[in-house]
């Protein structure tokens, strides 16, 4: 049985970390919606530059190649929010839930009835519905890196399309455009091998 002085500052050693996880948990919420913020100003501008290159007449293949690379600066602001996520909930899971669960666990003397394992656990179980799954599930989680630069991607698409099967879009750039969007899609191709790490980040919470 702890001493009184002993249980005194296990409580205030439980309290710190009950502190710790409500301030992470409050940063997590805050990174959510910074996410709906980027990805709400991205498909914004990323229209208006749309809008704006039917409304030109000059540089509108430099248009055409910036509008996808102004989104991919959107999609890398969001991978900063999802691995800033990925690790905060790393950090509750390993470090602040086993602490608290050895300091309940010391505090109630042991044996079946201390059993606190059970608290703190949504990051746990958050990780083990969307990321401890078949390997196409998690390719496809990992492939959440692109939706902060999806607009863009969506823009390239179209005009590779474009490209593809209108002669008259060919000539208007004179072949301008093909270089500059092959510049478009490398830069989204080294984007997308961030999907990896980011799907680590996440798979880590409960390895």
């Amino acid at each position: 049985m702890a001493e009184p002085d002993d249980q005194s500052r296990q409580f205030k050693i439980i309290d710190m970390y009950i502190e710790e996880y409500r301030a992470l948990r409050t940063e997590i919420s805050d990174r959510v919606k910074n996410e709906f913020i980027i990805v709400g100003s991205n498909v914004t501008l990323t229209a208006v530059g749309v809008a704006l290159l039917n409304v030109i007449h000059t540089h509108r293949v430099i248009v055409l190649f910036v509008i996808p690379l102004v989104s991919l600066i959107f999609g890398l602001l969001y991978l900063a929010q999802e691995s800033s996520l990925a690790v905060a909930a790393q950090y509750l899971n390993k470090k602040v839930k086993p602490a608290v669960v050895s300091l309940l666990e010391r505090k109630a003397g042991g044996g079946d009835s201390a059993d606190a394992s059970g608290i703190f656990g949504w990051e746990e179980f958050r990780a083990g519905k969307l990321y401890n799954v078949s390997q196409p599930w998690k390719a496809l989680g990992g492939m959440s890196s692109f939706l902060g630069a999806l607009p863009g991607l969506m823009v390239i698409l179209i005009s590779l399309g474009f490209v593809a099967f209108s002669p008259d879009f060919r000539d208007e750039f004179n072949g301008g455009e093909i270089s500059l969007l092959i510049v478009d899609v490398a830069a989204y191709v080294l984007f997308g091998f961030s999907g990896c790490w980011l799907k680590d980040l996440y798979s880590g919470i409960t390895s």
